[in-house]
């Protein structure tokens, strides 16, 4: 009964991720992936504080589904600081989408942050919150309770 989320990857193609109740949990401190040998290590965005009423505004010219494609790599990558950064840009650019909330509350789940993850999770399926992922956002958040 998983639910998959994609991403489409550089050559246009859809890529599957993973379940979304099934996104790894926080790496352990000093565990975190080291990055390819030649590459400079890549900098974790500090975490936003509010899940309820997210801030951030998008740098010009970038969409939610650019922020949530962003996010889902990041969380496949395991840098999960990085994907609610961006989740939460994508909900304060466009808090009507599920796309946003759901990947949010994934990201959040991801960090440990059962709390948060359950607030992004409940605003998805909020009236007014229109999209694809909203009967997801319920379903997920049947198991965070």
């Amino acid at each position: 009964d998983g639910h998959l989320v994609v991403d489409v990857g550089e050559d246009g193609r859809a890529h599957e991720i993973a379940a979304v109740e099934a996104f790894r949990p926080p790496r352990p401190a000093g565990d975190q992936p080291r990055p390819p040998s030649g590459s400079a290590p890549q900098r974790e965005a500090p975490p936003r504080p509010d899940t309820k009423r997210p801030t951030s505004k998008a740098e010009p010219g970038q969409s939610v589904a650019e922020l949530t494609k962003q996010a889902l790599r990041a969380l496949s990558a395991g840098r999960n600081e990085r994907a609610a950064s961006l989740a939460e840009r994508a909900a304060a650019l466009e808090p009507s989408s599920s796309e946003a909330w759901i990947t949010l509350g994934a990201a959040k789940q991801a960090l440990g942050d059962t709390d948060a993850a359950r607030e992004a999770y409940e605003r998805c399926v909020q009236p007014g919150v229109e999209g694809k992922y909203v009967a997801e956002c319920g379903r997920v958040l049947r198991t965070l309770r």
